[in-house]
């Protein structure tokens, strides 16, 4: 195991660095509200990409954690975008979202290499647990929310 999985993994205080991709400005000031009100404890959010040139460039320079990305607009590059983040953060967790909890959107990133697929719709009840399963895979939700068990 490399040095930055093991980071990841035995820092169960530490704060979660995330990278959200999303083209959608309604949608990123909602999730920031979120994590600024509700999960400011767990999750900094350490860059904004609305696509993804930004999103490869935000994580080879943050390093998040976890990366947040949008599948609602651009859906085939941003399958693509899931292949290419994880090349570049192999040990970081990737957080597929949606509008719509479509089983095609679901499988497809899942191809890609994403962790999980999150709908939007139930992004204040799915969201942290899947965060906290991935980056504390040893923790009770990750026995109930493992790989692509998240929709």
């Amino acid at each position: 195991m490399n040095e930055r999985k093991q980071q990841v993994m035995a820092t169960t205080s530490a704060i979660t660095s995330v990278l959200m991709v999303d083209t959608n400005q309604h949608f990123l000031r909602i999730a920031l509200h979120l994590f600024q009100e509700h999960y400011h404890e767990e999750l900094t959010v350490v860059g904004i990409a609305p696509g993804g040139k930004e999103a490869l460039e935000q994580a080879r320079k943050t390093r998040p954690h976890i990366v947040l990305l949008d599948l609602d607009q651009h859906c085939l590059e941003n399958l693509q975008l899931i292949a290419l983040l994880r090349d570049i953060l192999p040990d970081s967790g990737i957080i597929a979202l949606g509008s719509h909890d479509l089983r095609d959107y679901y499988r497809a990133a899942l191809a890609a290499g994403a962790n999980v697929f999150v709908a939007k719709t139930d992004l204040n009840n799915r969201l942290l647990p899947a965060i906290r399963a991935i980056t504390h895979p040893s923790s009770l939700q990750s026995r109930s929310i493992g790989r692509g068990q998240t929709r």
